[in-house]
């Protein structure tokens, strides 16, 4: 997928990868455009990119082939929620893409129930070194879930629990907004 050009410390040849051609100052747009078209950007550097790609211009079309083509069956829904937060008019790709992982996966028998806590302290970062939430984690799982279990009833509560919510996707995570506090004890 790289092709070894440059020397490391060890004399050992290092990938080619588009960090190293964006340190050398090449230009952003050149080096995506190039990388997409010659099938060399892995999926989750297309993912992690999606924002940065569009501010350097490239195109559209360009970009949602890549999407439709990437190789996305290791990706886990939280990074698509992330990339769509960036990059909302990839919507569409990104959540088909999303989908189609899900198909892949072992499926979960008999009934789950998922309660998502959407209260206040879930708009937390997951860590200090990531912009996703606690509520990003917890759409991923929602989203994860309805597309591999059998009989799935997702509920969110804060001081109160929402009615089962029955969407699929993108639209399932955008149900899941933080709002109040929380009662965990009559939720369950």
């Amino acid at each position: 997928e790289y092709s070894l050009k440059a020397k490391g410390p060890l004399g050992l040849a290092s990938p080619e990868t588009w960090e190293n051609r964006l340190s050398r100052g090449e230009d952003k747009k050149t080096v995506f455009t190039e990388l997409i078209q010659n099938n060399q950007l892995g999926a989750m550097a297309l993912l992690r990119n999606l924002r940065g790609m569009k501010e350097a211009g490239v195109q559209s079309s360009l970009i949602a082939k890549a999407i439709g083509s990437a190789r996305t069956d290791k990706v886990l829904p939280f990074r698509f929620l992330s990339a769509y937060r960036h990059a909302p008019e990839f919507r569409i790709e990104l959540e088909q893409k999303m989908l189609e992982c899900a198909k892949n996966l072992d499926k979960l028998e008999g009934q789950t129930v998922l309660l998502v806590d959407i209260s206040g302290s879930m708009s937390s970062q997951i860590s200090s070194k990531s912009d996703l939430t606690r509520l990003d984690a917890a759409r991923g799982l929602a989203i994860l879930l309805r597309e591999i279990g059998e009989d799935v009833k997702v509920h969110a509560f804060n001081t109160r629990t929402d009615a089962n919510l029955v969407q699929r996707g993108f639209e399932l995570g955008d149900k899941l907004q933080v709002r109040g506090g929380t009662d965990i004890g009559q939720a369950v």
